[in-house]
C-alpha cells in the first residue's frame, strides 16, 4: 500500500510540474539579427486587444511602443529588456506566439543570456510546442549549465514527448549538481516510473519529499527569525 502511495505521489507532482481596442494589426520594429540567426525575425505584431481588460491592454501597449522606438544607439541590454518586458506581458495575457516572438528578439540582442532562452521554453510550453520548448531549454543549459530550473523543466518536457532515457540524463545532471532539489528527486522518480524501474521511482519520491519537507521547515524558520 505504501508503494501505491508514493507512486500515487510521483504521478500528482508530474501533473503539477517545475504564463489595438478596434483589433488593428501593428508590429513592433525588428531588430538587427546576431551571426548565429538563421533569418531574420519577422517583426512583432501587436495582436488583437478587444477582449483585454483595460489596464492589461494599457500595459502591453506601452511596452510595444517601446520597441517600436527607433533603437539609434540604445545599447542592445537595454533593447533586449524592453522586447524582455513585452515577453513578459504578452505571455501574462495569452498572446503566446507573440511572447515567443518577443523573446527571439531579445536572444538576438542577447546571445549569452540564458534567460532569454529560459522564458521562451516557458512561453512555447504554454502554447502547446514542446519541441521548441525543449530546444529553448537546451539552448538555456548551453549558456548555463548550471541552470538547474532549466534542467528540470527540460527534464519534465522530455518525459512528455515520450524520452524517459533522455529524461533520466538530464535529472541525473540535475542532482548531481543539487542532490537535495526536490524537483529533480521527482522528476527522476517520474523517468523511473516510465521505464518500470519502480523501486527506483519509489526510493526517488520518497527521497523528494524528504527534500521537500525540508525546505519547507527551513522556509518557516527563516520566515519565524525575520518575524522575531
Amino acid at each position: 500500500m505504501r508503494v501505491l502511495c508514493v507512486l500515487g505521489l510521483v504521478l500528482t507532482a508530474a501533473c503539477q510540474t517545475p504564463a489595438s481596442v478596434d483589433g488593428s494589426k501593428a508590429t513592433a520594429a525588428s531588430v538587427p539579427t546576431t551571426a548565429q540567426a538563421a533569418a531574420p525575425l519577422a517583426d512583432v505584431a501587436l495582436p488583437d486587444l478587444s477582449a483585454v481588460a483595460a489596464p492589461v491592454q494599457t500595459q502591453i501597449r506601452a511596452r510595444f511602443d517601446a520597441v517600436q522606438r527607433p533603437s539609434g544607439s540604445a545599447p542592445a541590454d537595454e533593447r533586449a529588456g524592453q522586447y524582455g518586458e513585452l515577453g513578459h506581458v504578452l505571455s501574462a495575457a495569452t498572446f503566446f506566439d507573440e511572447a515567443v516572438l518577443s523573446y527571439r528578439h531579445a536572444e538576438a540582442l542577447q546571445p549569452t543570456v540564458a534567460t532569454w532562452p529560459y522564458l521562451r521554453g516557458h512561453a512555447s510550453l504554454r502554447k502547446g510546442d514542446r519541441e521548441d520548448a525543449a530546444a529553448a531549454f537546451e539552448r538555456a543549459l548551453t549558456l548555463k549549465p548550471d541552470y538547474l530550473p532549466a534542467r528540470v523543466w527540460l527534464g519534465d518536457v522530455q518525459l512528455d514527448l515520450g524520452k524517459p532515457e533522455a529524461a533520466r540524463a538530464t535529472f541525473d545532471a540535475a542532482l548531481a549538481r543539487q542532490p537535495d532539489s526536490a524537483p529533480a528527486l521527482f522528476g527522476a522518480g517520474r523517468a523511473a516510473l516510465e521505464r518500470r524501474a519502480y523501486a527506483d521511482a519509489v526510493q526517488l519520491a520518497a527521497d523528494g519529499l524528504t527534500a521537500n519537507d525540508a525546505a519547507t521547515i527551513d522556509k518557516a524558520l527563516d520566515q519565524m527569525a525575520v518575524a522575531a
